[in-house]
């Protein structure tokens, strides 16, 4: 970021229209969130968990062409390849929204997918060419916080736009919303040039990866159906266990894998990948069980539920700056692991207070809101120290790998929870076997952040990302 008021301007104009962008694509996992009910009503016959395909896919494939998504970019330029995210992001809504058979919204979803995953490691990129070195963990941080608000706000904005406008409108309002993004930026993106001697795609290690991700949800999904000692239960998890080692393998060979091994030397890195994968299957889920508590066993309305569950994204956003400061100071780990506590000790309050006969002040509110506080200090923290120890060259990558752990987490959680709450009609004992495995879960990822420890660089692989490093990257780029 220059210093002349115009090249300020400038910047300005392209963190809204990144930072919008990442907004959009993180909200439209939950919009639909408290809509599952009346998109169920809208395709008769397909149970509450089918309906959840409508989150997960969108989920999976999002977290899957996350991981090739930066290599795209680099070879055939950023700013193409964001507007060409938007524009599927877009029409991938616009099917979905207009979607007259299950199988069309389902495929819309994954269209959607698709444009979020394209446009989101271009959207960071463009946003760090107009950034100076000395600026650069500020550009970050604030697109990374529309990154955190954008999922947190998703269910009450999906609440508002459901009540007004029916689910379709949760699904193409975002869509519309994407024209908005590209008129902001048309006129201040930069041009960087396209480089066609970037890395190569890694297209099998892409299949391998989605597959994986995939069919674990799949025998998650639907175990209670088919019978979870049934062969093609069986065979689901049998496919995710072979398709895992098969992208292990390659990614070992392969010059340029869609998941380098090399970063798991860093245990930063792998702690923090494998802690934003719990974390993720809690931070799906928790919003969920929110929502449909509030629908199901308080009888609640869309708007009434969607407006209930806001003191976690209300509370985590006015956290965020005191977390961010905590952790330039103390450390990741210091921040991380009071935060997931806090998460556990978030949904404990539920075990504990909430009960059929609805008290919002007195039992949700106080959860929801201990919550938001949580993930404002363990979220961006761990993220922070998976990649905090990574080659500046390595960056893209190694936080396309960990954002898509977290997004693979979030569709294995919203799986779980709708089995956990099965096809009838949810009762609160349902919902208490729920916040049971969310608790423990939460505290596992706190003991895992134990592990992330202070920053530790060895045998010349990985080194501080320090501002000479990141600046030659950038220019490299």
């Amino acid at each position: 970021m220059g210093s002349s008021d115009a090249e300020r301007r400038r910047w300005r104009r392209v963190l809204l229209a990144t930072g919008m962008s990442s907004w959009i694509n993180t909200a439209t996992f939950s919009t639909v969130n408290v809509g599952l009910p009346d998109i169920a009503k809208s395709f008769p016959g397909h149970s509450l968990g089918a309906i959840g395909w409508v989150i997960t896919t969108y989920a999976i494939v999002y977290g899957a062409l996350l991981l090739p998504a930066g290599r795209i970019a680099d070879r055939f330029g950023r700013r193409p390849v964001y507007n060409l995210g938007l524009a599927l992001f877009a029409l991938g809504g616009v099917i979905a929204a207009t979607a007259p058979t299950y199988g069309l919204l389902i495929a819309g979803r994954v269209v959607q997918g698709a444009g979020a995953a394209i446009n989101a490691p271009a959207s960071i990129g463009l946003l760090l060419e107009v950034t100076a070195a000395n600026e650069r963990v500020k550009a970050i941080t604030l697109w990374s916080a529309c990154t955190t608000i954008g999922g947190a706000s998703g269910p009450t904005l999906g609440a508002l736009i459901i009540q007004t406008g029916g689910w379709q409108w949760a699904i193409a309002g975002p869509a519309v919303l994407t024209g908005v993004v590209w008129w902001v930026g048309r006129k201040h993106l930069p041009r960087s040039a396209p480089a066609p001697s970037a890395a190569s795609l890694d297209v099998i290690g892409t299949v391998l990866a989605t597959a994986s991700m995939a069919l674990i949800v799949l025998a998650i999904s639907e175990g209670n159906n088919w019978g979870w000692g049934s062969a093609a239960t069986v065979s689901a998890f049998v496919g995710t266990a072979v398709a895992g080692a098969l992208l292990v393998t390659r990614s070992r060979r392969h010059p340029e894998p869609v998941v380098p091994t090399k970063l798991f030397r860093a245990r930063s890195f792998s702690v923090g990948t494998a802690t934003s994968l719990v974390l993720g299957v809690m931070g799906g889920s928790i919003q969920l069980t929110q929502a449909l508590f509030a629908r199901q066993v308080w009888h609640y309305s869309v708007l009434k539920a969607g407006l209930a569950i806001t003191p976690a994204p209300l509370f985590a956003s006015l956290a965020s700056p005191t977390a961010a400061r905590y952790g330039s100071r103390y450390g990741e780990r210091a921040a991380a692991l009071p935060g997931t506590l806090l998460m556990a000790f978030s949904v404990s309050w539920y075990l504990v207070f909430m009960t059929s006969t609805p008290s919002y002040w007195g039992h949700l509110f106080p959860g929801s809101a201990l919550n938001g506080i949580g993930v404002a200090f363990a979220f961006p923290m761990v993220s922070a120290a998976a990649v905090r120890d990574v080659l500046p060259t390595d960056l893209s990558i190694a936080t396309a790998v960990t954002r898509a752990a977290s997004q693979v987490g979030q569709a294995i959680g919203v799986a779980i929870i709708l089995v956990l709450l099965g096809n009838g009609a949810a009762d609160i004992d349902r919902f208490r076997s729920c916040w049971w495995l969310l608790c423990a879960l939460t505290v596992c990822a706190a003991l895992m952040t134990i592990g992330l420890g202070p920053p530790k660089f060895n045998k010349g692989v990985l080194r501080p990302a320090t501002d000479s490093h990141v600046a030659a990257s950038v220019r490299r780029d």
